[in-house]
């Protein structure tokens, strides 16, 4: 029987090939998901292991982890832990074993490249790196390290883009202010940086500028020639004794910092493989109409099987083993084209700046996941038809006849139909319901695409006869022929559309998602948004001196701005809000369920819906707010009442604190100035104060001034942005569904 199925598979190769079209297509998704997970993640691990060369490293006390992978992705060093003061480099230099001291003082900025224009902006970081004389990490390429508050030392791939030199001078924006710098070094570092920006500061700006109140997140510790990084991480313990610290060693840091990375890329493979699961499975559905069609044309090569003594279950055999064979070469090419796969997106993502690793890791376990899924996807889809091919008794299949194909067509009808229904009643239900809807609508979608499946081949014929009729009224005598052959075998016609229809279905779904996104902001901010003018800058974050430069602009009447920062909320760490006076109900208006915004003053802050209903909060409520990284020290708590529980999707962190507030629990280097409102002077012409704001921020290069539209439209960008991805995985398996209408032609012509 193997040599059967096998001269199946050869003389027929036309018959197979876009069956094994679909499984490449769906294999090549598999595997470059896993691949591009691994380069991924070997690209931050090498970051990781280039960046923390210590043998030890001094923590604050452990507490919350609010940073998880994007702590280790921004080199966020503290992770939700306290500071530790920078003093304790004294007592950790005079351990036994200690070599080296080397406190972690890092940052952001933004640097000025030479075109004039802010450098990066894609969404990677630009990082400033207090350095050291001898630091491992890093290797002076050219130059001299800086020594002074005006000069920066630059990673080669940040010179590249910034069309720096060594000696050339630019401007840096540093904590808000525009200071001009001298680059006098080029860096080097082992790993890619995966399109981050470095700019290297002395230790003295570094330390001024990031850790002015004296306290760091880490401390590596280098130790001595011969001394194990056990034997000093137990020395520097005993020299901390009484400190609020802990001492890991370097391999232990690094196994977290590379855990937090995994954890954090988890997701993006679990969002990947489910559209490869839907490519796969739409795949399936060419697969099985391949094998229904083979079976049908096969019936007298069956019929002499049963006649010389093939039992059922070796014509069972003989049709699912051409399956697995075609499963087989599928998933081998698969795993090929999931490798160019990779090649390709890593090239369009390094001339977007985003540098990975230049190996492309294929391990043993992905190429054995690919070859079994697509082994098992294709086994799977030819199971039904290699059923039918085996109970086809050997006079039927003589005479070429198949009375069982169509007999549950009446029941398929019955059950399809009540489906079909039960999610219309389910999707119209879930219109009128204030809460609850959204799983209601869920089932309710799921209910009308199985019942329409299951429906289809039930209706196909009274459906086509309808469609059909303008062609076949004027397309004569093609348009009746065209009618008869896919109205003759309805299952065929059903399993055909099916596959386009699940694709349709995922473009159907991505475009409503993305129109409901952006109908949604966009009426949030019509009805929310009062500030004639926005300011925004990169990374969510606008440069002080610009805000301070901007609310001085002429024809400005009120400037307010609206500050974030991570924050300790009864215990849990979440971002607060902070607002300057006049932000609710001059700039932006909120919706007030209980209490009154008139009491938002001194040490009273307002919460969320959401948040009230999820911590027990009504106005009057106490709530301890504390600093993240300080959390630990009751004496840095602060309590304060809740004036007014609120509803606003504008403003969006759980607690709205007074400046006031902010400012005596935040320190200064993690304060974020998210953005600002401007409300311009009666009588005012608006061109004319945004002229004179756009000239007041141009020298910070960052800073957008929008109207409300353009905010809008900015926002509705940004979703739409993240939907493209969306768009081009749907496109896939539309791709798939499309040969499987070609193959099922080519079969019928066959």
């Amino acid at each position: 029987m193997f040599t059967i199925t096998w001269r199946g598979v050869r003389q027929h190769p036309v018959r197979f090939l876009l069956s094994i079209l679909a499984v490449v297509l769906g294999i090549a998704f598999v595997t470059g998901t896993f691949a591009l997970r691994s380069m991924l993640s070997d690209t931050f691990h090498d970051i990781i292991d280039s960046s923390y060369t210590a043998d030890a490293y001094v923590r604050g006390v452990a507490g919350e982890d609010t940073a998880g992978a994007n702590a280790a992705l921004s080199m966020d060093t503290s992770g939700g832990r306290a500071r530790i003061p920078l003093s304790l480099q004294d007592v950790i230099a005079a351990a036994p074993g200690v070599e080296r001291v080397s406190p972690d003082v890092t940052g952001t900025l933004v640097l000025v490249g030479a075109d004039g224009t802010a450098v990066g902006g894609g969404g990677a970081p630009t990082l400033a790196l207090g350095l050291e004389p001898g630091d491992p990490a890093l290797t002076v390429t050219q130059g001299k390290l800086p020594s002074a508050s005006d000069e920066i030392a630059l990673e080669t791939s940040a010179l590249e883009r910034s069309g720096l030199a060594v000696g050339d001078q630019t401007k840096v924006i540093l904590n808000g202010k525009i200071e001009p710098v001298t680059v006098t070094a080029e860096l080097h570092f082992e790993a890619a940086v995966s399109g981050a920006t470095l700019v290297g500061l002395d230790m003295a700006t570094a330390t001024a500028a990031f850790a002015p109140e004296g306290k760091v997140g880490l401390i590596a510790v280098f130790g001595k020639e011969g001394v194990s990084e056990q034997t000093l991480a137990a020395d520097v313990t005993t020299a901390l004794a009484g400190q609020q610290v802990t001492v890991d060693t370097g391999d232990t840091m690094r196994a977290e910092a590379k855990s937090a990375i995994d954890t954090g890329l988890g997701f993006i493979s679990t969002f990947l493989l489910v559209f490869a699961a839907v490519a796969l499975f739409v795949g399936g559905f060419i697969i099985a109409n391949t094998f229904t069609m083979s079976v049908r044309q096969r019936m007298r090569e069956i019929a002499v099987l049963r006649a010389v003594g093939a039992s059922p279950s070796q014509v069972f055999g003989s049709v699912v083993g051409q399956a697995a064979i075609v499963g087989a070469v599928g998933a081998a090419v698969g795993v090929v084209a999931g490798v160019g796969l990779v090649v390709a997106l890593r090239a369009i993502l390094a001339g977007i700046g985003m540098e990975l690793t230049s190996t492309i890791p294929i391990e043993t376990s992905t190429v054995v996941i690919a070859l079994v899924t697509g082994v098992v996807v294709s086994v799977v889809s030819a199971a039904i038809p290699a059923r039918r091919a085996a109970r086809i008794a050997p006079v039927d299949a003589m005479r070429e006849t198949v009375s069982t194909a169509d007999r549950r067509l009446r029941l398929r009808g019955v059950l399809g139909g009540v489906l079909v229904a039960l999610g219309v009643v389910s999707v119209v239900s879930s219109t009128r319901l204030d809460s609850g809807a959204g799983g209601l609508l869920g089932v309710g979608a799921v209910a009308l695409l199985v019942g329409a499946l299951v429906w289809a081949p039930s209706i196909v014929p009274g459906v086509l006869r309808v469609l059909a009729w303008p062609f076949v009224r004027w397309g004569r005598p093609i348009g009746a022929l065209a009618r008869g052959n896919v109205v003759r075998n309805p299952r065929r016609t059903a399993s055909t559309a099916g596959a386009l229809m699940i694709g349709m279905a995922l473009v159907g779904a991505a475009a409503v998602l993305a129109a409901s996104a952006q109908a949604t902001l966009s009426t949030v901010i019509d009805n929310s948004l009062k500030a004639d003018f926005i300011l925004q800058g990169a990374q969510d974050s606008v440069p002080v001196g610009a805000a301070e430069a901007a609310g001085k602009a002429a024809g400005v009447e009120a400037f307010d701005t609206f500050w974030y920062s991570p924050l300790s909320i009864d215990g849990e760490t979440s971002s607060i809000g902070a607002v300057s006076s006049g932000v609710v109900g001059r700039a932006v208006d909120v919706t007030v369920i209980s209490g009154s915004v008139s009491g938002f003053t001194g040490d009273k802050v307002l919460v969320q819906k959401a948040a009230a209903e999820k911590n027990g909060w009504t106005v009057g409520s106490w709530i301890a707010l504390a600093p993240v990284h300080d959390s630990a020290s009751s004496a840095l708590e602060r309590r304060v009442t809740v004036a007014a529980v609120i509803d606003s999707q504008l403003i969006g962190t759980e607690v709205i604190t007074t400046q006031s507030v902010y400012d005596a629990l935040v320190p200064e280097t993690e304060r974020v100035l998210n953005v600002a409102f401007v409300e311009i002077a009666p009588g005012s012409d608006a061109e004319t104060v945004r002229e004179g704001l756009v000239t007041a921020v141009k020298p910070y290069l960052v800073v957008s001034v929008q109207d409300r539209e353009e905010f809008s439209s900015s926002v509705s960008g940004q979703v739409q942005q993240v939907l493209v991805v969306l768009y081009a995985l749907v496109g896939l398996s539309i791709v798939i569904a499309i040969l499987g209408i070609v193959n099922t032609l080519a079969l019928s012509v066959m």
